[in-house]
């Protein structure tokens, strides 16, 4: 794709909103990832950059990608929300009990994506998919109608990311063009096997972002992140977006399909695309 192509496309995907469905086991983070992300202000920037020739399209840096203020919007479809798990994952407060995220939570934010010929206000749509096993038909809706995946697992257990990769299994054939960022949610107190000193309560890394990979075909970008970053993982699902309208050919056009047309999970939530 040329450039001038490519600036269209990325004018027109970044004009509408950008929807991203965050994934994964019960219990590791993700409701509260987002609820973190979506309380970052003004000063919140995402981190990435995307080349393009000799001029990268900044999704971060210095004034990148940054939060809008005031422009959040939460709703909860099929059931509740889960604000924070059990230990304050990621920033919020501790929560004495662990409520799992019953069906679907779609939040919205207006992001600053800069840089290059892209200076405009988006919007980032969410979809916090519940863990649980029964939800198996909800994340294929959801993810045939998004722009990119977050698998989300808990580093301190080996057995999430086992969960995990069968979430990933199972949502394979509903998926077109979405990219898939791997995201290892390291709780508090957690210490690398190396640093256990055999005594306290520190959590043990059990992960690395290396061999959870894998995980998926797709994965564009495996990262772990803790409290200072929670960011990070919205900016590279981006970033791995505007990779895809780059690269040219059906990927960026099925791409520019998922921003024009209305999915029926748009149309049933009544959300602005």
């Amino acid at each position: 794709m040329g450039f001038a192509n490519f600036a269209n496309s990325a004018k027109q995907l970044l004009s509408k909103a950008i929807k991203v469905a965050v994934i994964g086991p019960a219990g590791v983070g993700k409701s509260t990832l987002i609820q973190t992300f979506l309380q970052v202000g003004g000063g919140g920037q995402l981190a990435g950059n995307v080349p393009v020739g000799s001029s990268p399209v900044s999704v971060g840096g210095s004034g990148g990608f940054e939060a809008a203020v005031g422009h959040t919007r939460s709703n909860t479809y099929t059931g509740g929300v889960s604000p924070a798990r059990s230990g304050g994952v990621v920033g919020v407060p501790h929560s004495t009990a662990y409520r799992p995220t019953a069906g679907l939570v779609v939040s919205q934010k207006r992001v600053a994506v800069r840089g290059g010929l892209i200076a405009p206000q988006s919007c980032v749509t969410l979809f916090d998919v519940g863990g649980d096993q029964r939800y198996e038909m909800l994340r294929g809706l959801i993810g045939r109608s998004v722009h990119a995946v977050i698998l989300c697992y808990d580093v301190t257990s080996k057995e999430s990311l086992v969960q995990a990769a069968v979430q990933m299994s199972q949502l394979e054939p509903f998926l077109g063009p979405q990219p898939v960022i791997v995201c290892g949610i390291v709780p508090p107190n957690t210490s690398s096997s190396s640093a256990r000193n055999g005594g306290g309560s520190s959590k043990v890394k059990e992960v690395t972002p290396e061999e959870a990979g894998p995980t998926s075909a797709r994965c564009r970008a495996s990262i772990q992140i803790s409290t200072h970053s929670p960011s990070e993982p919205f900016a590279l699902a981006v970033q791995a977006v505007l990779e895809k309208l780059m690269a040219g050919g059906r990927p960026a056009a099925e791409m520019m399909h998922l921003t024009q047309t209305p999915s029926a999970l748009d149309v049933l939530l009544d959300l602005k695309v």
